[in-house]
């Protein structure tokens, strides 16, 4: 439960760097950074063209596998600041004083509760709490 807490609280703090307004530079790097990170990790983790017959991953595999990681991470990353900063200006025109920190509480709880689900689902338990159906496991 602790590290449950300690997401939560990774997950608000997080949430009050208002990224959504992040321009030029910094933003281009918020997107470029993890993209060409998931590119690497993907390249780094066995994908290797081999040659001979049945050799394994072709060369096209072997490059367009981590390139469309790194888009897959740039897409993403990018619509999440689009959507932060949606979410801010959304929250300001409603009148909400300060809107970082209901987004700050909405993703600790979010988070809170997705991590608890996760560990229950690692465990082996149902993740709503019914301790009279289990979750059943992957055969």
């Amino acid at each position: 439960m602790a590290s449950t807490g300690a997401w939560a609280v990774a997950g608000g703090v997080w949430a009050l760097v208002p990224v959504g307004r992040a321009r030029g530079v910094t933003r281009t790097l918020l997107v470029a950074v993890p993209a060409a990170a998931a590119a690497a990790a993907v390249a780094a983790s066995g994908w290797r063209a081999k040659a001979g017959p049945g050799g394994g991953t072709s060369l096209r595999a072997a490059v367009l596998l981590p390139v469309a990681a790194g888009g897959v991470m740039a897409f993403t990353h990018w619509a999440s600041l689009v959507l932060d900063h949606g979410v801010e200006d959304f929250l300001a025109r409603r009148g909400v004083r300060r809107p970082r920190l209901v987004m700050a509480a909405v993703a600790a709880v979010a988070t809170a509760l997705l991590d608890r689900r996760a560990v229950a689902l690692r465990d082996g338990r149902e993740p709503l709490g019914d301790a009279r159906t289990p979750a059943r496991r992957p055969a």
